[in-house]
């Protein structure tokens, strides 16, 4: 699936704007490299994190307005990365759909939502095939169901 796939199903020019789009991307972010579980993994790979928000939001901006900037492949990068497991994309969705929650512009939000919960469920889905694809497939859990984070947990 390209994101030129993704973005013909949801893509309206008048959804948002790329200012909010890139707003979104980088509240988003700044969140997912101070969380405990996501920070290390993403502050361990990216190295020029200008380059990479600039990067996210042609991406976002592609699957969100069917914009064309964006032409990267996301899923080689991602299963080349050790030891990423189940609990770290579904983070990765709790920590997103709070971000989208506190958008102003729902429309944009729910778009957004809904297609990070494809991506992760792809993202997922290709990882483990690389690893042992003659395993069967393991789902997320939807962002509703997840164990608290550790640290949200009672002692």
């Amino acid at each position: 699936m390209t994101t030129h796939d993704i973005a013909t199903d949801t893509a309206t020019a008048d959804i948002c704007t790329e200012a909010e789009i890139q707003d979104l991307v980088h509240t988003f972010y700044a969140k997912a490299r101070a969380d405990e579980a996501l920070g290390p993994i993403f502050n361990g790979m990216v190295h020029d994190w200008d380059k990479h928000l600039a990067t996210l939001s042609d991406f976002w901006s592609a699957v969100i307005l069917g914009t064309r900037r964006f032409t990267g492949m996301p899923m080689p990068k991602h299963a080349a990365m050790p030891n990423l497991k189940a609990e770290l994309f579904e983070r990765w969705l709790v920590l997103f759909g709070e971000t989208t929650d506190a958008l102003p512009n729902r429309a944009l939000a729910d778009a957004a939502q809904e297609m990070a919960k494809r991506m992760a469920r792809s993202l997922w889905y290709g990882y483990q095939l690389s690893r042992d694809p003659n395993q069967p497939l393991t789902e997320l859990r939807s962002p509703a169901q997840p164990e608290p984070h550790p640290e949200a947990r009672p002692a």
